[in-house]
């Protein structure tokens, strides 16, 4: 199939490890905490949570995006959010 050139899978891969730049600053979107006791692991987590967007479609959009205008959760926020 057809995918993305290297350049664009880098570049891709670049900005959704700079998400986690706010890892222990930037409030989980759904329960607004910081750290959160995780259920399954019975710890204070930070909201791990990244979305990736396809970048394809988003490509000039995300060229705006700032760590802090994505959304993070923790992940048993973010599965209860599914």
């Amino acid at each position: 199939g057809k995918g993305p050139s290297s350049g664009v899978a880098l570049e891709s891969l670049l900005k959704w490890g700079g998400k986690y730049r706010t890892l222990f600053s930037q409030p989980c979107k759904a329960c607004g905490q910081l750290l959160a006791m995780d259920p399954a692991r019975a710890t204070l987590l930070p909201p791990v949570v990244r979305l990736l967007h396809n970048e394809a479609t988003d490509l000039a959009r995300a060229s705006t995006l700032t760590p802090s205008s994505t959304a993070a959760y923790h992940l048993h926020c973010w599965k209860s959010s599914i």
